[in-house]
């Protein structure tokens, strides 16, 4: 999966719109913003569009980079997700309840059994040295990035 200018405008855009109180979502990949930053905060699992336009409203221009990043990060899981379930290969992508799960943060599973097949850790990330720290604490869950860093690195799909 490639992360690129697209993600960062489509995240933009969301927060912009949202910011300036237009409650509308046009494509797919801005309602799977708008998930990412329910997501993002417990507090906000069931907020309305206008509630999240609140939250953001509350936030300084750091606090919104850094809450941008963050979504990109999850944003990059569902989108992952999304992508996998849609092939209808007999495997379903299933992302953990807490976005802080230790070592993985989708689980591959068998359709029709809902047997765990595999756990795979995301990262959204032009950065080696992060896919290196993770092998480090988890050398048996397989690490999925950006087509950029998967591109450089063998052990990375």
């Amino acid at each position: 999966m490639k992360t690129n200018n697209t993600t960062r405008i489509t995240i933009a855009t969301v927060f912009a719109n949202l910011l300036n109180k237009y409650f509308v979502v046009n494509t797919h990949d801005e309602s799977l913003v708008v998930e990412a930053l329910r997501r993002s905060n417990n507090a906000l699992d069931y907020a309305s569009l206008t509630d999240l336009a609140d939250y953001l409203n509350t936030l300084d221009q750091n606090q919104l980079e850094g809450l941008a990043h963050n979504i990109k990060g999850i944003y990059h899981e569902l989108k992952y997700a999304d992508n996998i379930n849609n092939l209808n290969n007999g495997i379903s992508a299933e992302l953990y309840e807490h976005n802080n799960h230790a070592g993985a943060d989708i689980m591959l599973k068998d359709s029709s059994t809902g047997e765990l097949i595999n756990e795979v850790q995301l990262k959204a990330t032009d950065s080696s040295g992060y896919i290196a720290q993770h092998y480090t604490h988890y050398p048996d869950i397989d690490v999925v990035a950006t087509s950029e860093i998967a591109e450089s690195l063998d052990h990375v799909q």
